[in-house]
């Protein structure tokens, strides 16, 4: 995993030429997520080991806060329809 890392920073500089701030979080949360997957992920005997025990804390999580019922309802007030 530190290879595809590695490379995904090396893509970041040279064929996108983000900025430094952009390098710097793009990374930061990348050495976050190998980092929870090396305490947290599938094998590592924790929470989401990949035997599907909680399921409340699965991931993907659930969508927009309705426990798992679907999306949150549309934000925006509703249209006039036209007769």
């Amino acid at each position: 995993m530190d290879r595809a890392i590695d490379d995904f920073a090396r893509y970041l500089q040279v064929e996108e030429n983000v900025s430094p701030h952009t390098y710097r979080n793009y990374l930061s949360d990348l050495e976050a997520f190998r980092a929870f997957l090396v305490t947290q992920g599938p094998g590592a005997g924790g929470q989401g080991s990949g035997k599907g025990e909680d399921k409340e804390d699965s991931f993907p999580p659930d969508k927009g806060g309705q426990g798992g019922k679907g999306p949150a309802p549309d934000p925006r007030p509703p249209t006039r329809s036209t007769i």
